[in-house]
């Protein structure tokens, strides 16, 4: 057993030469790592998708954010918009009303996001320190949570997509 986990280390670093240089051919000849080398580079790697996926979480948070306190402040300043007849079904305020609560499940579904990815990474650091592959039932539930953390991810889009959407058309209806 032991002979052949080294014998898979000794195929890894043959394989993965190329990530240690940008020139793997430099000097006529290939670099290799050793696998502690590798598993340096694959913990950075997963640490760097965290905190890309992080800020594009924060992102979408400030722009959900920033389309709601844009288009309120723009209507409190034209009171006229916010009379009796505007709040009727009928009314125009309704499309704020709208974009605030796609706003909402944007900010919801992306804050859920980050709670799925940290658990997802939680999951990479486990593995990571017991030095084993995880088994198939403990991948497919990994993959799973990845599954549904880029899903929540995407659903967060989809709703500040909505939420400008709503809001432009409040716009469209009362510069029209």
């Amino acid at each position: 057993m032991m002979n052949s986990i080294s014998n898979v280390g000794h195929i890894t670093n043959q394989r993965l030469a190329v990530l240690k240089s940008s020139d793997p051919m430099e000097n006529g000849k290939v670099e290799t790592m050793d696998a502690n080398e590798y598993d340096l580079q694959v913990d950075e790697q997963a640490d760097s998708l965290v905190d890309l996926k992080q800020k594009w979480v924060y992102f979408l948070i400030t722009a959900a954010t920033a389309i709601v306190a844009f288009s309120t402040k723009f209507a409190l300043s034209y009171a006229k918009d916010f009379n009796r007849e505007t709040l009727t079904p009928g009314g125009t305020v309704r499309w704020l009303v709208g974009a605030a609560l796609f706003a909402l499940l944007t900010v919801g579904f992306a804050l859920l996001s980050i709670h799925l990815g940290h658990r997802s990474f939680e999951q990479h650091i486990r593995f990571r320190y017991k030095r084993t592959a995880p088994d198939p039932g403990e991948l497919s539930k990994w993959d799973d949570l990845t599954k549904q953390q880029h899903f929540i991810l995407n659903a967060s889009c989809v709703c500040l997509f909505i939420s400008t959407a709503l809001s432009l058309c409040y716009f469209g209806f009362i510069l029209w």
